[in-house]
C-alpha cells in the first residue's frame, strides 16, 4: 500500500527552464548570447556541482567567467546569483501535493538542487520531509541518495511512490524498491498512474 508520495522539485513542483532563467537574469542579452549562457553555463557539467554540493554559486562565477567572453561576465554573475528566484510554481502539481496531504498521504521532497533551495522552500506546499542533494553530497540517480531518504524518514520503499521528470531517476528508484512515474507535464497521466498504484485521489 502506498503511504508516501515523493516529489522531485524542478519540472515537477516548479518550472526549470534554462532559457527563461537566462532571459530573466540577463534581460538585455541578444539571443545568441542567451543560447551561449544556456549551453555553456546552465547545461554545462560544472552546474552539477551546485546540486552535488561541491561548489557554491559564488565559487562558480569566476569559473564560468574565465571560459566565456568578458561581455558575458555580468550576465554570468546575475545568472548564478538569481536563478533560484526564476523557478515558477506548477499550479496543478502544487494543488495535487496539497490534496494528497489532505487525503492523509505523507509527502517528501527528493531533489537534485543546490543549498539555495532553502531560500524558496516556502514557494512549495509544506511537506513532511525534504532531502536536498547538495546537503547530502549525493545526487540522483545514485542509489545511495534513495537509501538516505528511506533511512532519514524511516520509510518502507514499497510504500513510496516517486514523481520525477527524468527516466533514469525513476529507474534507479525502482531498483531500490520504490515505484514511480516519469512526469512530463501530463497531470492527468500522473493521476492515472497514482490510481493504478492504489493511491486514492
Amino acid at each position: 500500500m502506498i503511504r508516501n508520495i515523493v516529489f522531485d522539485l524542478g519540472q515537477v513542483l516548479v518550472t526549470f527552464s534554462p532559457e527563461y532563467i537566462v532571459r530573466r537574469c540577463a534581460p538585455d542579452l541578444p539571443e545568441e548570447d542567451v543560447r551561449l549562457l544556456v549551453e555553456r553555463v546552465v547545461r554545462d557539467p560544472e552546474w552539477i556541482k551546485l546540486d552535488s554540493g561541491e561548489a557554491s554559486e559564488e565559487e562558480l562565477i569566476p569559473v564560468f567567467c574565465r571560459r566565456l567572453p568578458e561581455r558575458l561576465h555580468n550576465g554570468i554573475a546575475a545568472l548564478l546569483r538569481g536563478w533560484i528566484d526564476c523557478l515558477l510554481p506548477i499550479g496543478e502539481m502544487q494543488a495535487l501535493a496539497q490534496s494528497l496531504g489532505g487525503a492523509g498521504y505523507r509527502r517528501y521532497l527528493l531533489s537534485n538542487v543546490s543549498h539555495r533551495f532553502w531560500a524558496i522552500k516556502e514557494q512549495i506546499p509544506p511537506l513532511d520531509g525534504y532531502l536536498v542533494s547538495a546537503d547530502e553530497r549525493l545526487i540522483k540517480p545514485d542509489p545511495a541518495i534513495y537509501q538516505r531518504l528511506f533511512e532519514r524518514f524511516s520509510l518502507d520503499p514499497g510504500e513510496c511512490f516517486f514523481i520525477d521528470d527524468r527516466e533514469e531517476n525513476i529507474d534507479a528508484a525502482r531498483a531500490c524498491g520504490m515505484d514511480g512515474f516519469v512526469f512530463t507535464g501530463d497531470v492527468a497521466a500522473l493521476k492515472e498512474a497514482l490510481r493504478q498504484a492504489g493511491v486514492v485521489l
